[in-house]
């Protein structure tokens, strides 16, 4: 065997080493740290599977359906993401050139990764960023072969990655179109117009799946998350963007790209992401708050740029080791401190359980409805095994939950209304101590299933002025609806929006009505006053109000001012 077999043989055993200890801690990791919110919530995906989600796309979903197919508990929403992550650096290594795999680089290459804060927590806590991860090294490392080769294999790893990409996380195209910009010669070529040709085939399932409901993460991503400019947004991203990263791993990828100029396409195309990546969400920092992670992709190129730029710059090598190496010693900290109880609660990294079993013991097998978000009734079926739901309205955030519409499950059944309401919520002791606010109902009705329909086209609006309108009700569930309820009754109000601005006038039913019937649609006409506001910056829409808030009834229009 001669010396180059043997150095071979011995930087593969490193390297093999390398993976199973980081495979163990891993393991460990996602055993002993408790799961949270956005985790739980994955799960319900993986528990109802579908083509797309109201936040995200379908990959996370599959990630722990499989793994629930595998394992409980932890183990049971993480183990995906762990093999996941695994793979990615195996590809990563893989992409680097033969040449320079060493001994010396398998140990700056696992510095780096393992220092990569963000990149480092997705190999044990599951979200869209795991699979947005992997995707990424296997496009890289696909592209890579396809600017040098052109081959059929390197196509076909392309299809797969871009594919896998599209359906992990939105991020996903933001990769592909950066590669594209770096060389623009691209587009000139027939095989690469097949492959996003079947890319597009591919994820046509998806984009279907939008449609048929009516586009709700364009929606969401693209116009509800859009606030009014703040200072704040812009000068906290460039700090968030040093914890995603490291400041020692950034810092050099910055020097690196600045020192070296890109050579080649490959090259050139890990420059574009890295840099085009952070431009483009500082400047998304002008609409709204920006999420650390979710320039997390960037994380690939910049540990191929460092490995590979470390085998011919001696100092870059030393700094890696001495710098970013003494950094993993805080990072180890951290992350044994979130396994334990040391934290503080409203992190949530412990003791959520002990809330969502007294939850359950005070409810006992009646579903528990939830206001708000996700949090809540996610983790509460996690951590219990029975049912619960959140009632969203205008006051809240829209979720998967307004799509799955889990309480029509549960019309005119007792439930558990676990949250706070003056004169009808109690707070009761669980067994352990634990005190659970909230109050029973005999008989669950909600309103998210009713419709209004109106016309304003013929009305003049003016303020302090007295408006009736006609109204057309339709109640799409198989329940009768009851507006004075003797637990949960309903009001109509309409409601005029402008932005984040949202006024409920009170209104009188001059045509009343005790209830609707199952499918079951009405007319009546409705009086209010005009609010004293700048009409031409409002929309108005009309809602059936409750003690979970005014909901989503009716379509918000723009209406004719005098």
């Amino acid at each position: 065997m001669n010396h180059s077999s043997i150095a071979y043989r011995k930087q593969t055993i490193v390297f093999i080493s390398f993976l199973i200890l980081w495979f163990v801690v891993n393991l460990l990791q996602s055993v002993f740290t408790e799961i949270n919110a956005d985790e739980a919530y994955y799960v319900l995906y993986g528990k109802h599977l579908d083509w797309g989600y109201f936040d995200h796309p379908p990959m996370v979903g599959l990630m722990t359906r499989i793994s629930s197919m595998l394992f409980e508990g932890n183990l049971g929403v993480r183990f995906m993401t762990i093999v996941m992550q695994i793979g990615c650096l195996v590809i990563t290594w893989f992409t680097i050139n033969k040449s320079l795999r060493t001994i010396q680089t398998t140990y700056l290459f696992f510095i780096v990764s393992f220092a990569s804060v963000m990149f480092s927590a997705y190999g044990f806590i599951t979200t869209p960023d795991a699979p947005l991860l992997f995707f990424t090294a296997l496009f890289l490392f696909g592209y890579k072969e396809y600017v040098e080769s052109k081959n059929l294999t390197s196509s076909f790893i392309l299809i797969i990655a871009s594919t896998g990409l599209m359906y992990s996380k939105y991020q996903g195209l933001l990769v592909i179109v950066l590669v594209i910009l770096s060389n623009l010669k691209l587009l000139k070529n027939k095989r690469f117009w097949l492959i996003a040709i079947t890319t597009l085939i591919l994820i046509t399932p998806h984009l279907y799946w939008q449609y048929a409901n009516e586009f709700p993460s364009i929606k969401y991503h693209v116009l509800a998350r859009a606030t009014a400019f703040k200072w704040g947004f812009v000068f906290e991203y460039l700090p968030n963007q040093l914890a995603t990263f490291n400041p020692f791993v950034i810092g050099a990828a910055v020097f690196v790209m600045y020192r070296y100029k890109a050579t080649e396409p490959f090259e050139k195309a890990l420059y574009y992401i890295i840099i085009g990546f952070i431009a483009f969400f500082g400047v998304t920092a002008i609409r709204g708050h920006v999420e650390p992670h979710w320039t997390v992709a960037a994380t690939i190129p910049m540990i191929l740029i460092l490995v590979n730029k470390s085998t011919t710059d001696t100092k870059l090598a030393t700094y890696i080791k001495k710098y970013i190496g003494l950094s993993i010693i805080l990072l180890l900290i951290a992350r044994i401190i979130i396994c334990t109880t040391l934290l503080p609660e409203r992190i949530q990294f412990h003791s959520k359980q002990q809330k969502y079993l007294a939850t359950q013991e005070i409810a006992g097998d009646r579903p528990v409805i939830y206001s708000g978000s996700f949090q809540n009734p996610s983790l509460y079926p996690f951590f219990t095994g029975k049912n619960s739901t959140v009632i969203s309205s205008l006051m809240s955030r829209i979720t998967q939950f307004d799509l799955w519409k889990f309480q029509q499950q549960f019309q005119t059944k007792k439930a558990f209304i676990a949250m706070h309401v003056d004169g009808k919520s109690n707070t009761y002791t669980s067994k352990s101590g634990m005190k659970i606010e909230g109050f029973y109902v005999d008989s669950l009705q909600t309103t998210d299933h009713i419709r209004f329909n109106f016309d304003v086209k013929n009305i003049l609006f003016s303020k302090a002025k007295t408006v009736e309108m006609e109204l057309s009700i339709t109640n799409s569930s198989n329940h009768e609806f009851i507006m004075d309820h003797r637990e949960l009754p309903a009001r109509i109000e309409v409601v005029w929006i402008n932005k984040k601005d949202i006024i409920c006038t009170p209104c009188i039913i001059t045509r009343p009505f005790a209830s609707i019937k199952a499918h079951q649609s009405i007319k009546t006409a409705i009086q209010f006053v005009v609010p004293d506001v700048n009409l031409e910056n409002y929309k108005l829409g009309v809602s059936l109000s409750s003690i979970f808030g005014p909901s989503m009834n009716s379509e918000f229009v723009t209406i004719e001012t005098k």
